[in-house]
């Protein structure tokens, strides 16, 4: 392998790839690992460099204190007699500075030892050895990056999700084959240990953990090409066996001959891709025999399978398109008999419309509908079964018939249905109406109902001029018509009390807040005949609510408004008005308003109201020119009186 270190250094560094003995054995050992965490992975020297230090470190202290253990002859009781002697002899020579009697029992030989300046230079140069040769072994151990980028790589190319690898073009199967093979050569090759310097640096761990991954990797491949195989061979084989069906369905129907027309030119243009669907299985398969991988026998009758049925299939439409011609005969008779029965239905339709029960307005209600609804069905059956003939005729090229009675017919029945359908939701709406209290009536609503049913008998009317269901029609909506104005009057949000005083004083009863007041009741005592007066009430209230609002503006703008003051030449409590045009245009404004208002028709009951508000403004403006007018006056003459001449 590569080392990354100078060529002094790589002098040094024996690398055994495969165990070997060697002639030069390092002192020390340490292996190469990874250290993993969340989203990092890097190399590391265990044990560490600190460990190794502190550990070594407490190899030299215990070999200090075992040379110190040893009991020294100097203290032996054998030999007291002599040492003592000595040590007397020694102290009388040299007087006092031997400490006096058992200073030399006081020196301990590992504090000599540990203190002496040869041996802790000797120590710290062995921990910058061993330093330096830490330093080199991670340099060395870049030779293994690369292999750990590819491990991290490859641990992502190791699920064999048929999903994901159904989507790989076969070429990118041969490029990762070939290449885990080539990186099963290249990670054969990671050194198993490498001597730097005094350091034996161990990698048989790491290589252990390296060598499995461009196999699994294989095995990854190899186990998913097989299922991408078995999947895609069901889809395909579903597929053939279902144009299959559809190719031998013998047609009893001209809609079914057509479809099967469409369909055989589809499943002509599919033939094609279904080819490419089988030849892409079998590539895989190939992908497999290259390699002596061995091919499912599952699989294997798949591929038989799929060649017969396609094969089949290929026959079968063939054979369909050489009877298409003599098939095609046969259903153009069948077509042009069906053009004669739809004509005649269409005619039987159309004396049904002639029912006589359908202009007579006593005939029984629920009868009619469910009548007119069954002929109204039966229109759109109809209607459905001429546009799938006619979508036949021309898709086999023939003449495609025009039934132009239908128009006809249906323009008819339109007007019949209409009618009754009409008729029933009028009364079911009418009688809702009826029931329901005056306060919960929706005028809106009974107005637009009223002219959706008014066109209904109108076109009924116009349609069938001695028919009696359309005018009675026409006699029970007039019915609400003439009313309408008035309930639309009474429901207007415009009406206040003062307005339901005068209707109530008119009519002669109250209408407003009584309890179950309904349609029914107004309707009986004729509350149409005030038409003209509550109308009028009505309209006058709408326009007070105008009036109302615009004075009501008035009252929010006066009632946030503030006369500005400051201070006069910074007097103190002497105040003047400040700016007054924002006053005086909103007095301008307000002053207009209340001349339009009083100037309405309408003003008469709010008159009171808008006349002191007039009042009001008018005394303000008045007061507000005089006290400008003063002020002008007094800042003139207060100047004049302030001078030191004018006030000696």
């Amino acid at each position: 392998r590569v080392v990354r270190l100078d060529d002094e250094k790589k002098e040094k560094i024996v690398i055994n790839k495969k165990g070997q003995a060697k002639a030069v054995l390092p002192v020390f050992t340490v292996s190469v690992a990874f250290q993993r965490s969340n989203e990092d992975c890097k190399l590391v020297l265990e044990p560490g460099y600190q460990v190794f230090v502190e550990m070594l470190d407490e190899s030299i202290n215990e070999a200090v204190g075992v040379l110190t253990a040893a009991e020294r002859l100097i203290t032996h009781e054998e030999l007291a007699p002599y040492t003592q002697v000595a040590s007397k002899e020694g102290d009388g020579g040299a007087g006092n500075d031997g400490g006096g009697d058992g200073g030399a029992e006081e020196v301990e030989i590992d504090s000599i030892i540990l203190n002496q300046k040869e041996f802790v230079q000797l120590k710290n140069t062995i921990f910058k050895d061993i330093q330096a040769a830490v330093t080199d072994a991670f340099e060395y151990a870049d030779v293994f990056l690369p292999f750990r980028d590819t491990f991290l790589e490859n641990e992502t190319k190791q699920d064999n999700d048929v999903g994901e690898f159904r989507t790989v073009e076969l070429s990118v199967f041969e490029e990762l084959i070939e290449r885990f093979k080539g990186q099963e050569n290249e990670f054969g090759g990671i050194p198993v240990s490498a001597d730097i310097g005094i350091l034996l640096v161990d990698s048989h761990a790491l290589k252990k953990l390296l060598m499995p991954s461009p196999y699994k990797c294989l095995m990854a491949i190899k186990e998913v090409i097989p299922r991408i195989m078995d999947v895609e061979s069901k889809e395909l084989l579903k597929d053939i066996d279902n144009n299959m069906t559809k190719a031998s369905y013998e047609p009893q129907t001209v809609a079914e001959f057509t479809a099967k027309c469409k369909f055989l030119v589809q499943a002509a243009e599919e033939l094609g891709p279904l080819s490419d669907r089988a030849s892409h299985i079998k590539q895989l398969a190939n992908i497999l025999s290259r390699h002596n991988w061995t091919i499912p026998e599952q699989e294997v009758a798949h591929m038989r399978m799929i060649t017969d049925q396609l094969a089949q299939l290929t026959s079968t439409i063939e054979a369909c398109e050489a009877r298409k011609e003599e098939d095609t005969a046969r259903f153009i008779k069948l077509i042009n008999s069906q053009v004669p029965k739809m004509e005649k239905d269409i005619v039987a339709l159309r004396s049904k419309l002639d029912h006589p029960g359908i202009v007579k307005a006593e005939s029984d209600l629920n009868s009619m509908v469910k009548y007119m609804q069954e002929q109204n069905d039966t229109l759109e059956h109809l209607k459905e079964e001429i546009e799938v003939l006619q979508a036949n005729q021309s898709f086999l090229d023939l003449e495609v018939a025009e039934f132009e009675l239908i128009d006809d017919v249906g323009a008819d029945l339109k007007v019949k249905y209409d009618l009754w359908i009409g008729t029933e939701t009028w009364t079911k709406l009418l009688q809702h109406w009826m029931d329901t209290e005056f306060k919960d009536l929706d005028a809106e609503e009974m107005d637009k109902q009223v002219k959706v049913h008014n066109k209904i008998a109108f076109k009924a009317i116009r349609a069938l001029p001695d028919s009696t269901s359309s005018t009675s029609l026409k006699d029970a909506v007039n019915k609400v018509q003439i009313t309408l104005p008035v309930i639309v009057s009474l429901c207007s949000d415009s009406l206040q009390e003062r307005h339901w005083k005068k209707i109530h004083d008119m009519v002669g009863y109250s209408i407003k807040g009584v309890d179950g007041f309904t349609l029914a009741r107004l309707m009986e005592r004729n509350i149409g005949r005030f038409e003209e007066e509550i109308q009028g009430i009505a309209v006058a209230a709408a326009q007070e609510m105008v009036l109302e609002d615009m004075l009501s503006k008035i009252e929010n703008t006066w009632r946030t408004a503030e006369l500005e003051t400051k201070d006069y030449k910074e007097q103190k409590d002497v105040y003047i008005l400040g700016s007054v045009e924002e006053i005086i245009t909103n007095l301008d404004d307000s002053l207009v308003t209340i001349s339009t208002i009083m100037g309405s028709r309408y003003v008469a009951g709010i008159k009171d109201v808008v006349e002191n508000w007039r009042k009001r403004l008018v005394t303000f403006q008045e007061t507000l020119d005089e006290w400008l007018v003063c002020q002008r006056g007094w800042m003139y003459l207060e100047t004049i009186f302030s001078a030191p001449d004018i006030q000696r």
